[in-house]
């Protein structure tokens, strides 16, 4: 029966088309899927890393900052007058200026820049920075917090969410730990400068005792800290 045979032949030409496509798109379907698994398990090219924040603490994090698509960070605020008999320091090697307060003992060193100012009595300023940022600063911080909260007993979340960091936009994390007898009080936070071309990460660390009394401080350094790029 010719109709039959004709039938038979389209039906095997059908098998082989299929055949010959269907490899090519599983191929394509499989890596789709390992590509997306991928950028959603990927930590944002960065895990803990803003080592020893402040001196003397084992809280670690990384400076982070926006990430491909997300919108630009706001223009920092107007700087404003940092209390008289502060020095500044520059680097355009660190993408910033920063003012600090006499008698503070300066330290440079580590990944990112490092640089830690220190007073004696447990209280220290640290401030990172990476050109180009390594991440989103929530998706960076949720993470990194959630790391410490396992691995440091009697660590206590105050806050953690988005706000800002002389005018820039951050996302802002607030903690306290025991460490050495005492209990730590810190606050951290990570942005990007205006243009995108560095991240930072800033950390002020004060025993649980003072940290009313260094509000003051806290606010002077972020006034004192300016992007240069």
């Amino acid at each position: 029966d010719p109709g039959a045979a004709a039938c038979a032949a389209l039906a095997r030409l059908r098998r082989r088309w299929s055949r010959r496509w269907l490899a090519p798109v599983a191929f394509v379907l499989a890596l789709l899927v390992i590509l997306l698994a991928t950028a959603v398990a990927r930590p944002s090219s960065s895990s803990s890393g803003h080592a020893a924040l402040g001196a003397g603490t084992t809280a670690r994090s990384r400076p982070a900052a926006g990430g491909g698509a997300a919108s630009p960070a706001a223009a920092p605020a107007p700087a404003a007058a940092v209390p008289a008999g502060w020095g500044t320091f520059s680097d355009p090697g660190t993408g910033y200026r920063i003012a600090s307060p006499p008698g503070w003992h300066r330290e440079t060193s580590g990944p990112y820049h490092r640089m830690v100012l220190a007073d004696g009595d447990g209280r220290a300023f640290q401030i990172e920075s990476a050109r180009p940022p390594l991440g989103d600063p929530m998706a960076l911080w949720t993470a990194l917090a959630a790391s410490f909260a396992k691995g440091h007993r009697g660590y206590h979340k105050i806050h953690l969410g988005r706000g800002r960091y002389h005018g820039m936009s951050a996302a802002v994390w607030e903690f306290t730990h025991p460490q050495g007898g005492r209990t730590l009080h810190k606050v951290d936070v990570t942005f990007t400068s205006p243009k995108g071309q560095w991240g930072y990460a800033v950390l002020f660390t004060a025993p649980a005792r003072l940290w009313p009394s260094s509000q003051v401080l806290v606010r002077a350094f972020e006034q004192g800290f300016i992007p240069l790029e």
